[in-house]
């Protein structure tokens, strides 16, 4: 089998996985942005919280800090679901080709 071939008959597997597939690389987008900015987040924590003692500044940069990592959390959430049936739906039907 050729490669071009074999990429056809994967795409062909796939097309009834498309929203699946979608909805996994969007959590994946989404995951990696936030997790971009909780650095920023922890050097304004410092440099404006800590050592410049402005406390407001730093109740609520803790806070969003707090949140992205919440939304973090429910992404994961939603990737372990919706790649967990997949694993489930494919196990059943390797079964059942199988028996």
């Amino acid at each position: 089998m050729r490669n071009k071939e074999a990429v056809k008959k994967l795409l062909g597997l796939l097309k009834d996985y498309r929203k699946i597939i979608a909805l996994i690389i969007a959590c994946l987008l989404i995951s990696t942005g936030l997790n971009m900015c909780i650095p920023l987040l922890n050097r304004g924590i410092m440099d404006y919280g800590f050592i410049g003692g402005d406390k407001e500044l730093l109740i609520k940069q803790v806070i969003c800090s707090l949140l992205i990592y919440m939304i973090i959390a429910v992404i994961d959430i939603i990737k372990r679901k919706e790649t967990g049936r997949y694993i489930c739906e494919y196990t059943i039907f390797f079964i059942g080709t199988v028996v």
